[in-house]
């Protein structure tokens, strides 16, 4: 449909339902007609090699997947493909007549509702609704469709042609000599990587982490609808783009916030997201990703560049973007400032509190018993355990669950991230494996020490079983018996350990921690 036609559908009779208000919206490969519930979305006749619209059957056949794709995501917002009909000589989106065109019908929401909109104003997104996208995304992603064994998707050849095809056409574009040598260093690092993590990227396919997932993971495409965050307009036009391991998937959204300035609320997606699935294997790709997407982002940003007609100011803009996303790429790559990091204190003294803070201003994964102890009893972690014969607070439950935590921090170290363990740590026993990993990882280590006076402990409690909100199920009994169990810190232990008050009173974890021993002062 060329541009006339399309202004032809601009009458109120063309559609089968009122219109309050009739607005259109234009991208570089759809037409959008806003009409106050209902919004239709009609592709351009456009082939860019990599998007193919040309014929009316590749449009019919897109729309269908746009259907398909983002009902997985958006089930109430994306409604049907309609066609688009001329009879007496007028174009309608109902009725009878010949068939020139099909639309994407959606219900019309805030177009100002996403989360890069909301960003704008951080307090408006609340932790609660983060950690929920990030359960949100980790459940998308296990449902998803998974690549077989026959299909091409998901290679270790397939994974390093695009990022070949972004240094192709960025680098004829650049003149200036210090972006061209800060793309050079990039190109050679990913390629490095590329080649270290090759077996990596095919075990992760035979694990079933090549799965058909969004493709385009960014805040813009994600909104607040019906009070939940909720993905939308992921890639239906090419398979190759969203059939792709969940690491690049997540990587998208990760960098995109990293990038916007928000670290902070990144970290706490990437904790919910691994929360849910535990798929900590993920992190070793984690930073490939992440500079594979901020260079989609910075190609784009170059390629506008080129077009003409763009004000100084607005192509100002936008070679600051490209530089930006080029530091950003320099920025992220390891080495980062890696540590181990443990709690203690008995349940409602602030371990959770104070984990998450510390991972939030360190980019640490933060590993939670109450979280890993419902995983092995098959339980996601606000699923409450009422079913499991015996409750999960068992002695051999506990047992399992601290080997389970000290193998997933021995695979987050090993991917180059910190780790905090979010646990009551109230015997030596568990205590020391997790200070012997730091040791022989060469990390430092540190002991979180928690405490509040009895009061404040069943309060915290009472108040976290009434939210809902919290994996823990640990009552006020739980609670007493454990501090009844509680053993002092050893001189060793005593050496490395950091109040949580401090931390809460405002001083920054990484300064306390560089005043514990290194490794080599406690050998």
């Amino acid at each position: 449909m060329d541009q006339s036609a399309f202004q032809s559908l601009l009458r109120s009779d063309a559609f089968p339902h009122p219109v309050s208000a009739l607005q259109v919206r234009e991208t570089h490969i759809s037409r959008v007609l806003l009409t106050g519930d209902f919004v239709y979305k009609i592709k351009k006749p456009v082939n860019f090699g990599f998007l193919d619209f040309s014929t009316l059957e590749k449009r019919r056949h897109c729309c269908h997947e746009e259907i398909r794709l983002n009902r997985r995501t958006c089930p109430g917002i994306y409604l049907d493909v309609v066609a688009v009909v001329s009879r007496d000589g007028q174009l309608f989106l109902h009725g009878d007549g010949d068939v020139v065109d099909y639309a994407v019908k959606m219900r019309q929401f805030d177009a100002d509702a996403t989360l890069a909109d909301w960003l704008a104003q951080p307090a408006s997104v609340t932790p609660q609704s983060l950690l929920a996208l990030g359960y949100r995304l980790a459940q998308f992603h296990a449902d998803a469709a998974v690549a077989t064994a026959e299909s091409p998707w998901g290679t270790a050849d397939a994974v390093l042609a695009p990022v070949l095809e972004n240094f192709r056409q960025i680098e004829p574009l650049l003149k200036d000599e210090r972006l061209r040598a800060q793309l050079d260093e990039i190109k050679r690092w990913s390629l490095e990587q590329a080649q270290v993590l090759r077996d990596l990227f095919t075990r992760r396919r035979q694990q079933g982490c090549v799965r058909e997932l969004h493709g385009d993971l960014h805040a813009g495409n994600i909104a607040w609808i019906d009070q939940q965050w909720l993905p939308f307009d992921c890639i239906e036009f090419n398979p190759e783009l969203r059939w792709i391991d969940t690491a690049s998937d997540l990587a998208f959204l990760l960098m995109d916030l990293e990038f916007r300035g928000f670290r902070a609320q990144a970290n706490r997606i990437l904790n919910a997201y691994l929360e849910f699935n535990a798929d900590y294997g993920l992190l070793a790709l984690l930073d490939f990703y992440r500079v594979y997407r901020a260079l989609v982002r910075a190609k784009v940003s170059i390629l506008r560049r080129q077009q003409s007609g763009l004000a100084a100011e607005q192509a100002a803009a936008l070679e600051q973007e490209f530089a930006g996303y080029l530091d950003y790429c320099v920025a992220t790559r390891p080495p980062r400032p890696v540590f181990l990091a443990i709690t203690t204190g008995i349940s409602g003294s602030g371990k959770s509190t104070i984990a998450r803070q510390v991972a939030e201003q360190s980019g640490a994964i933060q590993l939670r018993s109450d979280v890993t102890r419902k995983r092995l009893c098959g339980l996601q972690p606000l699923q409450p355990s009422t079913d499991v014969s015996g409750g999960i607070y068992t002695e051999s439950i506990s047992r399992r669950t601290f080997d389970q935590i000290l193998q997933d921090a021995g695979t987050v170290l090993a991917a180059g991230f910190p780790v905090i363990v979010d646990a009551t740590f109230l015997k030596r026993a568990h205590r020391q494996p997790f200070l012997a990993l730091a040791q022989q990882r060469g990390v430092r280590a540190a002991i979180l020490i928690c405490a509040a006076d009895h009061a404040e402990l069943v309060r915290r409690i009472q108040a976290r079983q009434s939210s809902g909100l919290d994996p823990s199920e640990a009552d006020v009994t739980v609670m007493e018996q454990q501090a009844l169990q509680q053993e002092a810190l050893t001189e060793n232990e005593a050496v490395v350990a950091i109040e949580a008050a401090k931390i809460r009173q405002g001083e920054d974890f990484l300064t306390l921690l560089q005043r514990n021993p290194d490794v080599k002062d406690r050998t």
